[in-house]
């Protein structure tokens, strides 16, 4: 039984690793904390996942570098779960890993479709390169002010009014056309 001087001994039982003869373990950790005998190197798939997880985390912030970054998590992701299921044998090593890689993939699709072409018709797209692009805003933005929502295009024949003076609510922003 190992004493830890301050009464907790007393309350929990805590056996003692440093002193038990009939300990089978081959790792041992010495009184000042650190390892007395050491494990060998893991396989070249650990190693080769981690090298691959440095690799993804040196990359720039930019669209394509997290575009690769991610591909490079799954790629690692992939070498562990290989490595866990095959040579550690290590189901909850797996099983995390699989939950990593299922994470990346699906953030990599998402970047992947939220970097999709978004067109409009003629009309708006001369209004949003004319008024819209100048100020940063992006098409995704533009798309939604003129969703539904937000928007009713309206088209108007010859001879018809789009307000007239005392009668129609000014409780929206116009664009004429």
């Amino acid at each position: 039984m190992t004493s830890f001087g301050f009464g907790l001994s007393e309350i929990i039982n805590v056996p003692s690793v440093f002193n038990d003869k009939n300990n089978t373990n081959n790792t041992f950790i010495d009184h000042s904390g650190w390892c007395v005998d050491w494990r060998s190197s893991q396989h070249w798939m650990f190693q080769m996942a981690n090298v691959l997880f440095i690799v993804s985390y040196s990359v720039p912030t930019s669209y394509y570098g997290i575009l690769f970054m991610h591909s490079t998590l799954i790629a690692g992701f992939l070498m562990l779960i290989t490595w866990a299921w095959r040579i550690v044998c290590a189901p909850d090593v797996f099983t995390w890993n699989l939950c990593f890689l299922f994470i990346n993939i699906l953030q990599l699709i998402y970047l992947i479709y939220q970097r999709r072409p978004i067109n409009f018709n003629s009309e708006l797209e001369q209004v949003y390169r004319s008024m819209f692009k100048p100020f940063k805003v992006t098409r995704i933005q533009f798309k939604k002010l003129v969703s539904e929502q937000f928007a009713q295009i309206v088209t108007l024949h010859v001879g018809e009014a789009y307000a007239m003076q005392n009668i129609t609510k000014t409780d929206r922003l116009g664009l004429l056309l």
